[in-house]
Parts: C-alpha cells; sequence; structure tokens
C-alpha cells in the first residue's frame, strides 16, 4: 500500500520513510533487514531503531502504525493499522495541497541510491513442495515464478512469469499443483496433465489475505491465511472457501477451532489426521486435531505468546523458536524450518519434544556450512542456513549424496527453501548429508 502511494505522490513534496522497530532479534541485524527490504521490493528509504527509540518518540504502540509529518516537523495524523488506500490517498493530497498553499514546501530529492543486488538462480524461495516421482517444485518468491526441477536439480520448467505475486505456499494433489499467491492475495491451480505449459486457474481469492502455506488431506485444501490470522479450507467439490479455524484476533489461545487465536500461521503439514500449523507470531507450533468432527487446536511446542520467543532445545513450552515458517511432516515427526534462528528442527508430536537437527551452529549434523553461504565458511559455528521458510519430505530414488552413502537408491530427504542464501538443498533425514538442488 505504501508503495503505491509512494508512486501516486512521487512528483510532490513528499516522501515516505520507513521505520524498523524489530520485534524478533534476528530483526535488529543490519544485514537481515538490508536483505528484507531488497526481497519485499520496497523502494523508499527504511531507518534501523532496534532500540525502538523513535517509535517511542512518536508514542506508538502497535504495528503498524503511520505518522503523517508535516513541513515544519508537526505530527498532523497518527493513524494506527492499516487505512483504507484510496482514503490515506486523498487525506496526503489535502495535507500537501494546504501545505503548498501557506508556501511551505521547498520539494527537492531525497540523496539516497539503492544498492546493486547480484543476480541467483534462486530469488529468496520461499516454498518446495516433492512429487513421488522425484520432481521437486519450488516456489521462487522474488522471482514471482514456479520452478519445476528434476530429482537432482536440473531445472525442467519456469512457470507463472508475469502471473504470480511473492507465491510462498505449494501443495500437491495428484497432477494438481495448489498455489498460495502471497501477493495476490489468492490460492490458485496448475494442471500439470495438461500439457506445457500447464493451466493456471484461480480458484479463491478475496477475502483471503495473505495466503502462506497450504496442505490437501486427499478431498480438501488447508490455507494459512496469514493476515487474518486463521486457517481456513478450500473445497474443490463445491469450489468454496471458508474459515476453517481461528476467530481472526492475533494470539495464542488454543481450544476450539472457531474459538482459536493464531498468529500469522505460515507453514502447514498434514500427518495422521492432524494439522500442524507454524504460527509464526507467536513462535510456536501449533496441532488441529479432528478435523472431520469438532477441530480443536492446541500448542505443541513454543511458548505461545506473542512475545514468547527464543532458541532452545526442550519440550513443550520450554522449547523456544524464533518465527518458525515451514513445516514438513512423516515418520512420525515433525520437521520446523525455524526461520530467524536459521535452524532446522524435529519435534516429536506425542511428547512435544523439539530438537535442532541442523543450522545455527552446534547441531548434530552440520559442522559447517555448504560453500556459497552468504555466512562465511570460516566463521566459527556458522550456521548453514539464513532464513530457511520452506520444506518438505522426498522418499524419490536419487543418487548418493555424498561419498559415504553409498550406491543411488530410495532416502528420505528434506527439501529445504534455504531462502536467504537464495538456494535449495536436499538434506538425508538419516544422516544428514547434503546436497544442492
Amino acid at each position: 500500500m505504501l508503495a503505491a502511494v509512494d508512486r501516486e505522490l512521487d512528483d510532490e513534496a513528499f516522501a515516505v520513510v520507513g521505520v524498523h522497530s524489530p520485534k524478533f532479534p534476528a530483526q535488529r541485524d543490519p544485514h537481515l533487514v538490508s536483505e528484507a527490504v531488497r526481497r519485499l521490493g520496497i523502494t523508499h528509504p527504511q531507518v534501523l531503531d532496534p532500540d525502538t527509540e523513535i517509535t517511542s518518540s512518536f508514542g506508538v504502540r502497535g504495528w503498524p502504525t503511520m505518522i503523517v509529518v508535516g513541513p515544519d516537523g508537526s505530527i498532523l495524523a497518527t493513524i494506527a493499522g492499516e487505512p483504507e488506500p484510496q482514503g490515506l490517498l486523498l487525506a496526503l493530497r489535502q495535507v500537501i495541497g494546504q501545505a503548498r498553499a501557506q508556501g511551505m514546501l521547498a520539494p527537492r530529492p531525497l540523496p539516497l541510491r539503492r544498492e546493486a543486488e547480484r543476480g541467483h538462480r534462486f530469488r529468496y524461495p520461499g516454498a518446495v513442495a516433492a512429487a513421488a516421482d522425484g520432481r521437486i517444485f519450488v516456489a521462487d518468491t522474488g522471482h514471482n515464478e514456479v520452478v519445476v526441477l528434476d530429482p537432482e536439480g536440473a531445472e525442467l520448467l519456469r512457470l507463472g512469469a508475469g502471473e504470480f505475486n511473492r507465491p510462498s505456499g505449494l501443495a500437491l494433489a495428484g497432477g494438481t499443483l495448489y498455489i498460495a499467491d502471497t501477493g495476490n492475495h489468492a490460492l490458485r491451480t496448475l494442471d500439470l496433465d495438461t500439457g506445457k505449459p500447464p493451466k493456471l486457474t484461480t480458484v479463491a481469492g478475496p477475502p483471503l489475505r495473505s495466503p502462506w502455506g497450504v496442505a490437501w488431506d486427499g478431498r480438501r485444501v488447508f490455507v494459512a491465511n496469514a493476515g487474518t490470522h486463521q486457517i481456513w479450507v478450500y473445497d474443490p467439490a463445491t469450489s468454496r472457501a471458508a474459515p476453517f479455524a481461528g476467530t481472526g484476533v492475533e494470539g495464542g489461545r488454543d481450544g476450539d477451532a472457531g474459538e482459536a487465536w493464531l498468529a500469522q500461521p505460515s507453514g502447514l503439514a498434514l500427518m495422521d489426521g492432524v494439522l500442524y500449523v507454524a504460527d509464526a507470531e507467536t513462535s510456536s507450533i501449533r496441532a488441529i486435531s479432528d478435523l472431520d468432527g469438532r477441530p480443536r487446536v492446541r500448542t505443541v511446542c513454543g511458548a505461545g505468546d506473542l512475545f514468547g520467543f527464543g532458541d532452545r532445545d526442550g519440550a513443550g513450552p520450554a522449547a523456544e523458536l524464533q518465527h518458525p515458517i515451514g513445516l514438513a511432516a512423516g515418520g512420525g515427526a515433525v520437521y520446523v524450518a525455524d526461520t530467524f534462528n536459521h535452524k532446522l528442527r524435529r519435534i516429536d508430536p506425542a511428547t512435544g519434544s523439539c530438537q535442532t537437527l541442523a543450522g545455527g551452529g552446534g547441531s548434530e549434523l552440520d559442522p559447517d556450512p555448504l560453500p556459497g553461504s552468504r555466512l562465511a565458511p570460516a566463521q566459527p559455528n556458522a550456521p548453514a542456513f539464513l532464513e530457511p521458510e520452506g520444506l518438505a519430505i522426498s522418499l524419490a530414488m536419487s543418487r548418493a549424496i555424498s561419498p559415504q552413502a553409498g550406491p543411488p537408491g530410495r532416502r528420505a530427504e528434506l527439501i529445504v527453501a534455504d531462502t536467504g542464501n537464495h538456494r535449495v538443498l536436499a538434506v538425508a533425514i538419516g544422516d544428514g548429508a547434503r546436497r544442492a538442488l
């Protein structure tokens, strides 16, 4: 919305300045903030406010809040939440007109320039899915495309140029690929059986808001509707989408699905009739059971509240995560992309035990990062991942992924969208051997 306002008022003596006041420790890192600005395509200047000094000086109490400042430095308006775009634009034009009439404007360009960006095969890949035949599907989020790979990582198809806006979730349903087209607020499908190129169809749009993870249970699609803090369900038999869990209030309350609170639900995974949810803003993993009866929400691990986060292995509320986004489930375990801790975690859903599997330094599987990581390999305990967001489990035939692994064969691998490193990896669940796709 602010980008549209900035464009509309480009010829006026007006500037949008973002003030980044971080909630999570990872959001204090200037490098990661700079990456987020590039990833989101933000063109107006950003100020990092790690100790919330600027935020507090304006009396801001929640995110997002907009402050309209006049040419003389006076505060003209404080707007909590996201205003209606056209109403905001009209009000700003009135303010600018009044200031111009009073002779208060002296327009001049801001002395800023955008940093150059290196090209990548993938740009902030945000989600992955694995087919039974070994193909890997990648939501190449930063390029607004979906990429199809063979089991070894060779590119078969690149789809959706000019069609998607930050696709962030994938789920396979036979010959249909469901896509959470996050920036377009839509659920879309690619019919993989119609030939090349596959047919793209929008099956659900408004009132979806920033749909993220998707999961297929054999007859319907569950959608993490991050923008409304809910889980929605889409039934292809009726072409209808409706809320399934969450009231829309942001929080971590457990209980009946219709009364529970979620907070920016992101990744989804199904196992044994239970839907697991990466609840990003409560830094916890939630589970919804009895999907066909009276669904109930419970917290499997993590603090389960808006300001409970950290980096600690443990069980139930003793475990600490930091803004987890990706999930995969299989073999009795739930795997988590613990995004802001730069880790993969393994959860036993029966006990709530949450243990580091890889990344973050000091893990059991990765003594050093792969070549090409944005974190220098010589750095002690450097994590192998940088803000991983997408996970899938592949059981397809593949070649040996390390000299010690033996001949090619069927191996259980975690396919990882290593988002901040602009790459996709395959990590063997048994021994942690890794390869780049």
